[in-house]
């Protein structure tokens, strides 16, 4: 295939040459065929389409080189709680259990918002000129990550409390994003961590390899990894599995309704079989065979059997953060200090004079 700059400007061609075509949602390449797909909603026999609305009518590329690939149409996979407008009590679906501590997998909401999904990994912020961050950030400071639309949803509002479960207690507040539009890579954003959080992911501990979930990451997705097996524990679905199916995607996704569509392209990420459904967006993704983190969970279409992830390296790269990986599991999230070796100094020192006294007793 060449090079991987090769790759991407025929890939740009190729969706440039389709994109307006009808029913065609984005494109990728298929990294187990060794060839760009042009993904639509719903797949139909060429003696249904008029000539000028066929694939390879458009394309400069030969008939090996592209294909076609059903995806349904993409949603983003956050959850609307209904509401009794009598009593205000949640009519359905219940909210999910109260996890202390938190860890990724858990139902979070941001206040006042009917809205659910999931909460992801914990990082530390790298670099503020990446994404947007609320006044009183620094660099060093520990968040969980999640979704766009998940914690900001339908607009940012500095330090919003997030809760957990739905109108649960809080476990932090909205401090950071990064801006969504055509083009974006990655859907995130970012709240502070409290006493509440802790580290791991709920239901997953150890990998095929018998290494600890969340332990590594691997940031880019290749072309080795075409059918490779995902695992991913979310708000509605809890753990689930899925293949990795395409590689470099940009596709449309809906973050309307079907009333009211609001599409927008998201690029470089990942498609794979069913993943998830509704309240699962913000799930950190991992690679099953040895644990390590490679993905955010936010999209996917139940009709089609599809599921859409951003790559953790366009998440870090847009937000300006680093998966931790190499936390204490006595030591919470919230004692980690902005050193980025682990526990601050006052925290460890208390830790060494605490045991020391045990140990004297």
């Amino acid at each position: 295939m060449g090079s991987d700059t090769e790759r991407q400007e025929k890939l740009e061609q190729f969706r440039r040459e389709v994109e307006g075509l009808e029913n065609v949602q984005g494109v990728a390449y298929d990294p187990k065929e060794k060839r760009f797909v042009a993904l639509v909603s719903k797949k139909k026999p060429e003696s249904e389409l008029p000539e000028d609305q066929l694939v390879a009518n458009r394309t400069s590329m030969s008939e090996d080189e592209h294909g076609v690939v059903e995806i349904g149409e993409l949603k983003a996979h956050t959850l609307r709680m209904a509401i009794s407008s009598d009593s205000g009590e949640v009519m359905d679906p219940e909210s999910s259990a109260e996890f202390r501590p938190v860890m990724a997998g858990a139902e979070e909401q941001p206040d006042s918002l009917p809205i659910v999904g999931t909460g992801s990994y914990v990082a530390r912020v790298t670099d503020l000129s990446k994404g947007e961050w609320t006044e009183g950030v620094s660099e060093g400071d520990v968040v969980r990550v999640s979704n766009w639309h998940v914690y900001v949803a339908d607009g940012f509002e500095a330090n919003r409390p997030i809760h957990q479960p739905f109108r649960g207690g809080e476990v932090g507040e909205l401090v950071g994003y990064a801006p969504l539009e055509d083009g974006s890579k990655a859907d995130a954003a970012a709240r502070t961590v409290t006493k509440h959080d802790g580290w791991g992911t709920i239901g997953l501990d150890v990998a095929r390899n018998g290494d600890e979930y969340g332990r590594s990451v691997v940031r880019d997705i290749t072309d080795e990894h075409g059918g490779a097996t995902v695992t991913k524990t979310g708000r509605t679905t809890d753990t689930t599995t899925a293949e990795i199916d395409l590689i470099d995607v940009s596709v449309n996704v809906n973050y309307g309704d079907d009333e009211n569509p609001n599409l927008i392209r998201v690029e470089d990420c990942v498609l794979t079989t069913a993943l998830g459904r509704n309240g699962d967006s913000g799930s950190a993704v991992y690679l099953e065979e040895n644990g390590a983190l490679c993905g955010l969970y936010f999209a996917g279409s139940e009709e089609a059997g599809t599921g859409v992830f951003a790559q953790i390296n366009n998440v870090e790269a847009e937000l300006g953060i680093e998966a931790i990986t190499d936390w204490e599991e006595e030591t919470k999230p919230i004692e980690y200090g902005r050193s980025g070796d682990g526990p601050s100094d006052e925290v460890q020192q208390f830790k060494d004079d605490l045991k020391a006294f045990i140990e004297n007793w």
